[in-house]
């Protein structure tokens, strides 16, 4: 239904839980068999090929970063940062462009001594005008258990004048 609306569409994993705890030892092989995976399942499903790609965790090794780029992604958000790059690939020529995460995640704040609520305000007080500013959300907690804050949030965001825009037109 997202993408028959418009969205852009990412793959973020075949198998999330061993991206983020095997990447690093993972063969060439089974990277390719953990990416094939997850692209031919998620385009069966929208119809067409993903637009980007993003990794668990932000876990990427060179090899993975090499062999994703057999795929037509616009763009990947394999990383965290400052500015938008294009990674210089094995052979010297550069990659598929690279839009980092800026922000923290809802997971990396929310703990002792630190709540839902104050997490949201605390991104908003985050964005700086001028500067690259990208928050990576989570369907099971934007989209489920803090679903009535996250709308808040953006409900806020719009009366400071903040937009938010989809990766792919950055």
């Amino acid at each position: 239904q997202a993408a028959a609306e418009g969205h852009e569409i990412g793959l973020h994993a075949w198998d999330h839980q061993r991206w983020q705890a095997k990447v690093q030892k993972l063969s060439d092989a089974e990277l390719q068999e953990e990416l094939d995976r997850g692209q031919q399942r998620l385009q069966q499903i929208i119809g067409r090929a993903p637009d980007c790609a993003a990794a668990p965790g932000w876990r990427m090794t060179h090899a993975a970063l090499e062999l994703r780029e057999r795929y037509p992604n616009r763009y990947n958000s394999d990383c965290r940062g400052e500015t938008i790059f294009h990674p210089v690939l094995a052979n010297g020529e550069l990659g598929q462009p690279q839009i980092p995460t800026t922000l923290p995640t809802y997971d990396e704040y929310v703990g002792p001594g630190k709540s839902a609520e104050s997490y949201y305000t605390s991104i908003l007080d985050s964005i700086h005008p001028g500067q690259l500013n990208v928050l990576t959300i989570h369907a099971e907690v934007e989209g489920m258990i803090a679903a009535e804050l996250f709308d808040v949030f953006l409900t806020q965001a719009k009366q400071r004048g903040i937009r938010i825009l989809p990766l792919g037109s950055l």
